[in-house]
């Protein structure tokens, strides 16, 4: 395994800071996006998703997997930012449309800014 040196990783995500004073704030279905411009040449994600509403991890390792590669698909069209998504309670999340509401998220993310 290849080992990261700590010169090329990029800064920790402060999600407090990017949910406290956002720059854009969307939400759509489930889903609330919190953003804020960054100083670095990448976008940025963090998720954040209450053990209170998913008591199974299994559910919360899903819809993290889902909204990661939404993001990493829709990265070229999204402006440098550090984006914190937070997931509020659904009855039954595998029903749910988690692609579209991700997709409308990414696009309002590109037409705002």
């Amino acid at each position: 395994m290849k080992k990261v040196s700590s010169s090329t990783r990029s800064p920790k995500l402060d999600l407090g800071k990017v949910i406290n004073f956002p720059d854009l704030q969307l939400s759509s279905g489930i889903f609330k996006l919190f953003a804020r411009f960054n100083d670095l040449n990448s976008a940025r994600v963090g998720i954040s998703i209450k053990k209170k509403d998913y008591n199974l991890a299994t559910t919360r390792n899903f819809i993290k997997r889902k909204i990661k590669g939404s993001f990493i698909n829709n990265l070229d069209s999204l402006p440098h930012m550090d984006f914190v998504i937070l997931v509020r309670c659904a009855p039954n999340i595998k029903n749910t449309k988690i692609k579209e509401e991700l997709a409308l998220l990414w696009a309002g993310c590109g037409d705002s800014v």
